[in-house]
């Protein structure tokens, strides 16, 4: 009935580890889906071990998540990074190691024409006090702020997890953070 309306595309969102790359190409090319959406949480920290984003535990670790965010990046396997500034869900203090891990993620999306996601999720997590203040766990402005100033190309995500949660009130506040921050925000991957 709507065919001719709307069209559906099928993806994934994904953690990268290099191991599995035949499996990415596999997913897209034979699989039927349309296109993999870098999710990362994992990555290997400083101390050489696999760790989860939401367990750093230091900053050091922010440069460790970049690092694998951008490794995937250059792959040219995934159509966006979701969530790329999950890291500040972390209740650790912003300092150098925040900003160069920032700086990793522009950097490499920008010289890769890749789509930064701005995620409601994040905002679903509600405000709460953080070492730089009350915030959002993600998204994060000083993150956007630096997007903003960069040839980026910026998706509104869901990030949904129930289907009410397709086009919320939390969906709607992204948009409006995302048109404040001046973002250049696509419509379709």
């Amino acid at each position: 009935v709507y065919g001719d309306k709307i069209k559906i595309l099928k993806g994934l969102e994904i953690e990268y580890h290099p191991k599995y790359l035949s499996y990415y190409k596999e997913l897209v090319e034979n699989r039927g889906l349309d296109y993999l959406a870098l999710g990362e949480h994992t990555y290997i920290n400083s101390h050489g071990i696999m760790n989860n984003i939401f367990f750093a535990d230091s900053t050091k670790d922010y440069v460790s998540y970049a690092n694998a965010v951008c490794e995937a990046i250059r792959t040219g396997l995934f159509a966006f990074v979701a969530h790329p500034d999950i890291m500040f869900i972390n209740d650790l203090k912003l300092d150098d190691n925040s900003e160069k891990a920032c700086d990793m993620i522009i950097d490499c999306a920008e010289e890769n024409n890749m789509i930064l996601e701005f995620n409601a999720n994040g905002l679903r997590r509600e405000k709460r006090m953080y070492p730089d203040g009350i915030r959002y766990p993600y998204p994060h402005k000083a993150f956007w702020e630096k997007v903003s100033k960069r040839n980026i190309r910026v998706l509104i995500g869901s990030d949904n997890h129930q289907p009410e949660q397709v086009n919320d009130s939390y969906v709607q506040l992204a948009r409006e953070m995302a048109k404040d921050l001046e973002l250049n925000v696509i419509d379709t991957i």
